[in-house]
């Protein structure tokens, strides 16, 4: 699969990234080898999927440049897999509290609104944690991945 992929996607001259900062792809015509690839492999959004292939890309010894024009993480840190793992996590805790509570005869109740902002601190803690140790550029940097904040265009064979 990865042959197939970095043969697709990953050609850097085929690819053009849209960057605030100016980002090299291929080497200048000034320098020896001009136009050959800077990296053996660039990935084209830093969602889930991504970020594991650029990983483990990286982790085999290949160049891999990583290019995202939004937040690192995708949907599964930002709205998806964490937020409702997180909010799933909540609602047992609070119904084995229930449980606990009734069979007990306590009488303790934590106003609906308190419950719904400490869930929603738990949420960011935990997208936050999730983004500080795996998904920040920061820590791609330091196993090797370069890091290309902004949008990527495919090219044709005429561009």
């Amino acid at each position: 699969l990865l042959p197939l992929l970095a043969y697709i996607v990953l050609s850097s001259d085929r690819i053009r990234a849209f960057s605030p900062a100016p980002f090299l792809l291929a080497r200048p015509s000034d320098e020896a080898n001009a136009g050959t690839p800077l990296h053996d492999i660039i990935v084209v959004g830093g969602g889930s999927a991504g970020l594991t292939a650029a990983k483990f890309a990286a982790n085999f010894g290949n160049s891999v440049a990583l290019i995202e024009g939004s937040k690192l993480g995708g949907d599964c840190t930002w709205t998806g897999c964490v937020p409702s793992k997180t909010l799933l996590a909540e609602a047992k805790k609070c119904w084995t509290w229930r449980k606990m509570n009734e069979k007990y005869c306590a009488t303790t109740n934590l106003p609906l609104r308190e419950f719904l902002s400490d869930v929603k601190g738990r949420i960011d803690d935990a997208r936050e944690f999730i983004y500080a140790e795996d998904d920040s550029p920061e820590v791609l940097r330091t196993l090797g991945i370069d890091v290309i904040e902004g949008k990527a265009q495919l090219l044709g064979p005429r561009e």
